[in-house]
């Protein structure tokens, strides 16, 4: 079973999401004719969570060879996300030009905690739509955009840990390879 097909599930709760902390369209300028043209996604400035090397993925548990960027490979103005599998579960690391009191204020999270991330604020959090709490997010704030460190259960695997552990062991274990 592909990657995306165990993702089916967290579909709606990911749209919901973004569509909470994305404004309600895409940049554009007028084409001259009346029209508009839609600007290309450059998100500049965000940090790339693609760019954690493969050797600190493989030591983290997770298989390099499955990265997967965006949301479902659909890159969005104002969002870079890469993801990559471990045994039982899935991490996404996203970077969002939405501040971190954005996250902290955002109604559509719920459960906030504050967790112990040194040198940094953090906390921990759930989206509503999440009524099995299959999905965790750790965020906190760095100087490329709000960094959210995701994860979430394959389909039917069972939870071989706290959700919120893990994404908070790995924003950890990540935390070298993200901007402060």
């Amino acid at each position: 079973m592909s990657r995306h097909s165990y993702r089916k599930p967290l579909i709606a709760a990911t749209i919901a999401l973004a569509a909470t902390l994305t404004a309600c369209g895409e940049p554009s300028t007028e084409n001259g004719a009346g029209g508009t043209l839609t600007t290309p996604n450059k998100n500049e400035g965000l940090f790339d969570p693609c760019s954690i090397p493969d050797d600190a993925l493989a030591a983290a548990g997770l298989d390099p060879a499955t990265e997967d960027a965006g949301f479902f490979g659909v890159q969005r103005t104002g969002w870079e996300v890469c993801g990559w599998t471990g045994s039982w579960f899935f991490i996404d690391v996203l970077s969002t030009s939405h501040t971190f009191d954005d996250v902290k204020n955002n109604p559509a999270n719920t459960d906030l905690a504050p967790v112990d991330l040194p040198g940094r604020e953090a906390v921990s959090f759930r989206h509503v739509s999440d009524d099995d709490a299959e999905v965790c997010d750790v965020a906190f704030p760095s100087s490329s955009g709000t960094i959210t460190v995701r994860s979430y259960k394959k389909g039917s695997e069972a939870a071989e840990e706290s959700l919120c552990e893990l994404a908070l062991d790995y924003a950890h274990t990540f935390d070298e390879h993200l901007p402060r």
